[in-house]
């Protein structure tokens, strides 16, 4: 099954917070039994005071596994209505390691 997922993040131009989002695209429609597209956002904050790395740390890996958290359960869901088995959406390593 194929499985994609991006990341949007939109810094609050004022700081210390911003809206992220994260949009999982699971099959097609040529190859697939199904398509599925989930979208789920939320805004963060964070202190001032924070160091800018472990900024950049949460924002691009945290925040979306936290996000992908809530979409693992309703995919599962979805797919367990329909005629085919129920998908899982596995465990992701989103770390970065270039």
């Amino acid at each position: 099954m194929q499985f994609a997922f991006e990341t949007n993040i939109r810094d609050n131009p004022e700081g210390n917070e911003a809206f992220i989002s994260v949009k999982v695209t699971i099959g097609d429609k040529v190859t697939n039994p199904f398509l599925l597209t989930a979208e789920m956002g939320a805004h963060f904050s964070w202190n001032s005071s924070e160091d800018e790395e472990m900024i950049h740390d949460l924002k691009k890996m945290n925040a979306p596994s936290l996000l992908i958290s809530y979409i693992r359960p309703i995919v599962t869901v979805v797919t367990s209505a329909s005629r085919f088995p129920a998908l899982n959406i596995p465990f992701l390593d989103l770390r970065d390691d270039s």
